[in-house]
């Protein structure tokens, strides 16, 4: 079932949604969204904060949040939990070294009771590089 599919299921007739996108810094978070978006994504920087974006597909709004994966940051995500309805954890598949940095933020996260029940995609991203660990292995 695709990730869009069960919004729609969850969020009946309302016809918007509200994604977060959280993952360590670098995980590849702003390339994402700027794809999804058909945005040129060969000057990202990394995020200093959050970046929204309105999507629409197939009749649908997805409202996505980017928020910024730097240490610094990280302790301020909770001020983005109320009215999540999915949450999509972004992971560097190629950065075999921050693999438990990312697992131990992601468990962080899910304890959060302002998050229970939100479906959750976690995305094994870069799987382009030759260095990219299996999807099996990031799980």
């Amino acid at each position: 079932m695709g990730l869009l599919t069960l919004l729609r299921k969850l969020k009946g007739s309302n016809k918007e949604a509200r994604i977060l996108v959280l993952g360590l810094d670098n995980a590849g978070k702003t390339t994402i969204l700027k794809k999804l978006s058909d945005e040129d994504p060969t000057n990202t920087t990394p995020t200093q904060g959050f970046n929204i974006k309105s999507l629409q597909q197939d009749g649908f709004k997805l409202n996505v949040w980017d928020i910024g994966g730097q240490k610094a940051i990280r302790p301020y995500w909770k001020n983005y939990y109320k009215n999540t309805d999915s949450l999509v954890f972004v992971v560097d598949s190629a950065d075999k070294r921050r693999l438990k940095e990312a697992a131990e933020q992601l468990k962080a996260i899910l304890v959060e009771e302002e998050l229970a029940g939100v479906p959750l995609l976690v995305f094994a991203n870069k799987q382009d590089l030759l260095s990219a660990m299996e999807a099996e292995e990031v799980r």
